[in-house]
């Protein structure tokens, strides 16, 4: 029916060929409704709505395109939910990836990575237990908006290059990866390749200056590892950022948004 329809007005039947289309249509998104479970469901109306809040407070994000993905097509999300992208061409947007239809992988970062959820809830002043599935995936939407606000801020219209923008951001974020204890890896990339190195003690003997690197730190175990990585990861100036931006937005939205913060 037009959009523009109004109660009286005449409108042109469908030809059969036209219903026929039509009802193809209907039943295509029928079957794909029943396979989105109602937690899926949930999680994109909250990212929906979250977004819209996000664009209001910070009309700069209207540049930025935010892509629903898939965990199980990309292992980028095997251990986190989100990333930010800056532009690789000059044609392209700054981009948001959020995976919304795999719970997997929130459900990986509420285990293997408990020392990132724990500051996420010291951000939001919960209890770590209070920390659900939902809230963590709208502050890692929230926190890559963080990210995306900043890089269209202070990056994105310096100058006429928007590419040359774009590497300086990336040389920027590289230059802090450095500090960690396991260099240019963000926690969720090495928690994959611990994972696909076949372990920890694997992982360790394919750099030959890395076992002394962790030794001078006191790591000698790959739990140890992960909890120093993430907290230093956190600390990092960017990274600090993008956690405070997120813990003020859903503080302040919390409501609007359906979140329990208490």
């Amino acid at each position: 029916m037009p959009a523009h329809y109004q109660p009286g007005e005449h409108v042109q039947p469908l030809s059969p060929e036209d219903e026929a289309r039509e009802w193809n249509a209907r039943q295509r998104v029928a079957q794909e409704s029943i396979k989105i479970s109602p937690e899926t469901w949930r999680a994109k109306e909250l990212i929906g709505l979250l977004w819209q809040s996000l664009q209001k407070e910070n009309p700069q994000l209207s540049t930025v395109h935010v892509e629903d993905v898939s965990a199980r097509s990309d292992a980028t999300f095997e251990f986190t939910a989100g990333d930010f992208v800056p532009p690789a061409r000059t044609q392209d947007k700054p981009k948001i990836r959020i995976a919304t239809a795999d719970v997997g992988s929130l459900e990986n970062m509420l285990t293997t990575r408990e020392a990132s959820v724990r500051i996420i809830a010291e951000l939001l002043d919960l209890p770590f237990e209070k920390i659900s599935k939902e809230l963590l995936l709208a502050f890692i939407l929230a926190h890559e908006a963080g990210h995306a606000q900043d890089f269209v801020t202070n990056y994105q219209d310096v100058g006429s290059d928007k590419l040359a923008n774009s590497n300086v951001w990336t040389d920027q974020y590289i230059e802090q990866l450095d500090t960690l204890p396991v260099p240019r890896l963000t926690p969720s990339d090495l928690k994959n390749t611990i994972n696909n190195s076949g372990g920890y003690v694997r992982f360790c003997a394919r750099f030959s200056l890395l076992p002394q690197r962790l030794a001078d730190r006191g790591i000698t175990s790959e739990e140890q590892l992960l909890v120093a990585q993430e907290r230093a990861y956190r600390s990092l100036p960017r990274e600090s950022y993008a956690d405070q931006f997120a813990a003020s937005h859903i503080k302040q939205h919390a409501v609007r948004l359906g979140l329990t913060l208490d």
